[in-house]
Order: C-alpha cells, then sequence, then structure tokens
C-alpha cells in the first residue's frame, strides 16, 4: 500500500473526529453542559496533533534512521496523546455531534443485552487491555518486528497503529471517561494496573540503553550509511523510553491514590491540637514531674 494513501487516511480519520468532536463540543457549550469547557476542545486538538505529529514528516521518515525518533513516536503515541483523547470526553461529546439516528444506532451496538454489547465488554475489560497493551509494549521493541516494518516505508504504521489501539483500551480505565460498560474498579486495582505496566516499559528502555552491542540489525545499516553512533542512539532511545514512561505511569498511579482521597473526603489534613501536649508525650514513669510543674 502506498505510504500517501496511508497519510490520506490518517488525515481523513483524524480530520472526521475532530469534526464531530467539534460539532458536538458547540451544542454541549450552547447547552450549558461542563462537557463544552474550551480545555476539553484544547485537550483533543492536542491529541490529535501528536498523532499527526508521529505519523508525518519529519519524524516518522527519521524513525527509520534513529532509533531516538521511534521511541519519540512510541512516547507521542501512546503515553501522551492516548491519555490526551481520553480526557477530552471524545465518546460523550462526538455522539451529541452525529445525527441522532447514528447515535440510536450506535447506543444499540453498545447495549449489554446485545451480541455486540458482550463483545465489546469482553475485548474491553481491564484484563484484556492491560495485557493487549504490555503485548503491544513487548512487540514495539522485539527485534524481529523492527527489522520486518523499519524495511519498509508504510509497514511501521502497522506498529503504530497497534500501539496506539492498545493505548486507546488501556488508558480509558484509568482517565474513567468512556462509557459506563462495568462496574467501576477498586482504587487499589487501578493503582496496581498503572504501576504493572511501568515494569515491562521500564525493563526495555533499561535493556536498551545498557546493552553494549546494538540490537537492532536496520539501525546498524541506517548508522553506517549515514554516519550516525548506533550505541549513543540506542542510549538515548533507552533513556527516553525509561525516563517518560516512569514519569507518566507513575504520575498517573498518583493521580488515582488522589482520586481515592477525594472518594472518601479526605482533601483536607486533620488537626489535632492536642497530639503533643505533656500528657501524652511524657515517658512513662516520669508523670511526677508534670505534677511537680503544675
Amino acid at each position: 500500500m502506498s505510504i500517501w494513501v496511508v497519510r490520506l487516511a490518517i488525515v481523513v480519520i483524524v480530520g472526521s473526529v475532530g469534526w464531530y468532536y467539534l460539532r458536538g463540543w458547540q451544542r454541549l457549550r450552547r447547552a450549558g453542559s461542563p462537557l463544552g469547557h474550551w480545555a476539553r476542545l484544547g485537550v483533543m486538538g492536542i491529541s490529535g496533533g501528536l498523532i499527526l505529529l508521529a505519523t508525518f514528516p519529519p519524524l516518522y521518515p527519521l524513525s527509520h534512521e534513529l532509533l531516538y525518533a521511534r521511541a519519540t513516536q512510541k512516547i507521542l503515541v501512546a503515553m501522551v496523546a492516548a491519555p490526551l483523547f481520553w480526557l477530552a470526553s471524545p465518546l460523550h461529546i462526538i455522539l451529541r455531534g452525529w445525527p441522532f439516528a447514528w447515535r440510536r444506532r450506535v447506543i444499540y451496538l453498545f447495549r449489554s443485552d446485545t451480541r455486540s454489547g458482550r463483545l465489546i465488554r469482553l475485548f474491553t475489560s481491564t484484563g484484556v487491555a492491560w495485557m493487549l497493551y504490555v503485548g503491544a509494549i513487548v512487540i514495539w521493541h522485539d527485534s524481529h518486528v523492527i527489522n520486518w516494518t523499519m524495511t519498509g516505508t508504510s509497514r511501521h504504521y502497522l506498529t503504530l497503529l497497534f500501539m496506539f489501539g492498545a493505548a486507546l483500551l488501556y488508558w480509558v480505565h484509568i482517565v474513567g471517561t468512556g462509557f459506563r460498560l462495568r462496574r467501576a474498579l477498586p482504587g487499589w486495582v487501578l493503582f496496581a494496573y498503572a504501576v504493572g505496566v511501568e515494569i515491562p516499559n521500564m525493563t526495555a528502555g533499561i535493556t536498551i540503553a545498557y546493552s553494549s552491542t546494538p540490537l537492532y540489525a536496520h539501525y546498524v545499516e541506517s548508522a553506517r550509511r549515514i554516519g550516525n553512533d548506533v550505541l549513543g542512539d540506542q542510549v538515548m532511545a533507552g533513556g527516553l523510553v525509561w525516563f517518560m514512561g516512569s514519569v507518566v505511569f507513575f504520575f498517573s498511579a498518583v493521580m488515582i491514590v488522589n482520586r481515592i482521597f477525594l472518594r472518601h473526603g479526605s482533601t483536607e489534613p486533620e488537626y489535632f491540637p492536642e497530639w503533643d501536649s505533656d500528657d501524652r508525650m511524657i515517658a512513662p514513669g516520669l508523670e511526677h514531674r508534670l505534677e511537680e510543674k503544675r
């Protein structure tokens, strides 16, 4: 398939999503809904812009020459664009931008008493989403996959598409702005859900950064052709994956903990005025000194 056909399809999809999102956002804003806030529109615009940045020149052709550029694509698509997409509450807003007949058909597909609804609930479950995202990370860094996809001009779009799709399924559970298809998970499960992905991502980044030999034959050939330091490029790519992954996933875990505190009403520190009084802090056997002091 021609690379320009793929890029045209990306533009059409991103443009269509953006257009219907804008229509729905305008309707909700006129109705005074909180979903019509300017911040949501801005977040959706940033998400779409990052997708285009990762899939178009100069970053896309540069990813065929530098492993660091390919790592940047992963960060943009799977760790920034995907969570920002869900922060924009896209499903509810885009549905408001569609004709009523389209909305009714989509809502029917999500009903729990239909076969499509049961399949959607199965493939969007927390366990499946977690395994798909971890699998996408492993496949993304696999040497055989890289050597095969990066030799063609458009094959790399397959890995980008798989990574972005897995990231969308993963992040919708953390952000929590999708359709309510099942009972909300406990906070501690979401915490483990977020931190659990950091382990394989960090392992991949450390392995790449600290490897003393080149891991990918494609980038060895590319470095020989353009005169680049292949090990230096590898260190930068692994460090980027390691550092940015730690920032994103641990920040998500912290936000989940904060959400737990908000849910239980523990947003303000509790003040106990007598916690350090002499009666409480006096050592056993010295109580008589308090009487003498008084």
